[in-house]
């Protein structure tokens, strides 16, 4: 089962959402505990946003 965790867009957001996509990408990672595996296969399999 995936989980899709709900964000906070306001500016009392913990997330840089000032930055460019590919930092904010970087931030989530750790955030929700990533490990190097599946960053690698988001990485591959996910094309990144413009």
């Amino acid at each position: 089962m995936a989980i899709c965790p709900l964000q906070d867009f306001t500016a009392n957001s913990d997330i840089p959402w000032k930055k460019a996509i590919a930092e904010i990408d970087q931030f989530f990672y750790p955030k929700y505990g990533l490990e190097a595996q599946e960053i690698a296969f988001i990485e591959e399999k996910v094309k990144p946003m413009l």
